[in-house]
């Protein structure tokens, strides 16, 4: 019996805990419609199922990268945010393969209070730093890096099923030289890979530096699943490193990073048929939530036990 009690507990705060996953993940999704990125676009295929997300962004300026539209994919998890999600690169841009330092690759570097935005803008940060012998890192020529770039405007989605100009068009806003605000562990990362890289050429220009800090790779995959769920993707443009890259005293300012509100949607009215589904998940998932969150009082107050069957005493004859 307590058995019983306690596998009921466990799923209830599973299920409880996949309802807050899903209500964040949602959450994420308005504030990338509301405050769109002059530097990449993202949207998850399905808000049936928003667990899978496209994306698409801008090479950063002053970069072999610069005109450059590059498509990817981003995979939550079950557990997210208090798990990495995983990301891939799918178009060819000559400089990540595999792995970013936000992502499910190295989760001891990943923090709940992140989100897709800090991942994104980490991706935009780390583009134009040098590959430095990191792991699934590629260490493609300029030229071959500038032609990938040219082909990548046009290169299209099988699952989006659009092209990459178009994405970018459709959900992106207007190009800017304002960089994005990095967190200070990744920002610190970042500037590291850039001066590892400055110390190496000022000894021999032609050989590229490898420096000791970690520095993120990113998946470069073109094949995915054509069978995979359809649904509306508003792909982005990715943002410059150059704030990341130059020292404090000389960096531009930035934008500050747009943190994620959590509870203040719930007090706007839905304008479109949208928001008000997400208004109306965000409202049964917190109903959800609190039901559960009751049971478990409840049981935690008065647990159940076990009556002992007492044989009815024998009447004599």
């Amino acid at each position: 019996m307590e058995a019983a009690h306690d596998s009921s507990r466990a799923g209830a705060a599973q299920h409880a805990s996949a309802a807050q996953s899903l209500a964040r993940i949602l959450r994420e999704h308005r504030d990338i419609q509301r405050n769109a990125s002059p530097h990449w676009t993202a949207a998850p295929l399905s808000l049936e199922e928003p667990r899978e997300w496209h994306f698409t962004l801008r090479g950063p300026p002053d970069s072999p990268f610069e005109g450059g539209l590059y498509h990817g994919r981003i995979v939550l998890p079950k557990n997210y945010p208090f798990a990495p999600p995983s990301l891939m690169l799918l178009t060819r841009n000559g400089r990540f393969d595999i792995c970013l330092s936000a992502s499910s690759h190295h989760p001891e570097l990943w923090q709940p209070a992140w989100g897709i935005r800090t991942l994104l803008d980490a991706l935009c940060a780390f583009f134009p730093t040098p590959a430095q012998g990191a792991l699934h890192a590629l260490e493609a020529s300029e030229k071959d890096r500038r032609q990938m770039a040219l082909e990548s405007a046009s290169w299209v989605c099988p699952v989006c099923k659009r092209p990459n100009r178009q994405l970018v068009e459709e959900g992106c806003a207007a190009p800017t030289d304002t960089l994005p605000e990095l967190p200070e562990q990744l920002k610190a990362q970042a500037m590291l890979a850039k001066k590892g890289d400055s110390q190496k050429q000022v000894g021999n220009p032609a050989v590229v530096a490898a420096p000791a800090a970690p520095t993120p790779n990113i998946s470069e995959n073109r094949n995915i699943d054509s069978n995979a769920s359809s649904g509306s993707h508003r792909s982005s443009t990715p943002s410059t490193a150059r704030a990341a890259q130059e020292s404090p005293s000389s960096r531009r300012p930035g934008r500050p990073l747009q943190r994620i509100p959590f509870l203040s949607h719930l007090f706007d009215l839905p304008s479109n048929r949208t928001e008000f589904l997400i208004a109306w998940a965000d409202l049964m998932l917190l109903l959800l939530l609190l039901a559960s969150l009751l049971l478990l009082g409840d049981l935690l107050l008065q647990p159940p036990r076990l009556s002992l069957l007492h044989p009815s005493p024998t009447l004599s004859s």
